[in-house]
């Protein structure tokens, strides 16, 4: 609130008293013509006393008062409509939005807890899948050496099945080469 000290002298030797009541009177937001009635009317009445000089000090400070209290309870009751009318719904929407991002930051934590949970599986398949991959790797190396290995032996006993073959062809052979010469010198001995 502005506040402004009044003398009697003041109202009677100063015109713009007037005006400068109703500024402070505009500061605090009043309605402008219950401000601008009640203060001419103060000044009226005022200005009619000081003329007649039946005012007294303590019937303008009295009304001066009253005017102030009519004032703050104008003030008072536009306040409780505003709290009435945006206030509490502002309150109510406030609570409403405060309730609605509870429930967001749930489903936050929710969604939290399942990135968590699922960061976890994934972890898992990639530890399987690395163990996978590695006993695949063994196998891989361990065919590849029994193919080595079956390669040597195929060869070894291809070479080995060559040399029997041989050994038996050189001994058919011989064989083949002692009845031949046994039939020549037996039909030599016959042809003699």
């Amino acid at each position: 609130f502005c506040t402004i000290r009044i003398d009697m002298a003041d109202i009677a030797s100063k015109p713009d008293l007037k005006l400068q009541l109703l500024e402070c009177l505009k500061c605090v937001n009043l309605d402008a013509s219950n401000t601008v009635a009640s203060a001419a009317s103060a000044e009226n009445n005022a200005d009619d006393d000081v003329a007649a000089g039946n005012v007294s000090l303590v019937n303008v400070e009295q009304q001066y008062k009253d005017e102030i209290l009519m004032e703050e309870q104008a003030m008072i009751k536009r306040l409780y409509q505003w709290i009435e009318q945006q206030g509490k719904p502002a309150l109510e929407r406030a609570d409403a939005l405060q309730l609605q991002c509870d429930g967001y930051l749930d489903e936050i934590n929710n969604y939290k807890s399942q990135v968590a949970t699922l960061q976890d599986e994934l972890s898992k398949l990639n530890a399987e899948q690395q163990t996978v991959q590695s006993r695949n790797t063994d196998l891989i190396a361990r065919n590849t050496e029994l193919q080595e290995t079956l390669q040597q032996m195929a060869t070894a006993r291809s070479h080995h099945v060559q040399q029997e073959v041989q050994q038996q062809a050189e001994q058919q052979t011989d064989r083949i080469k002692a009845y031949e010469s046994t039939i020549q010198r037996l039909t030599q001995q016959v042809s003699e």
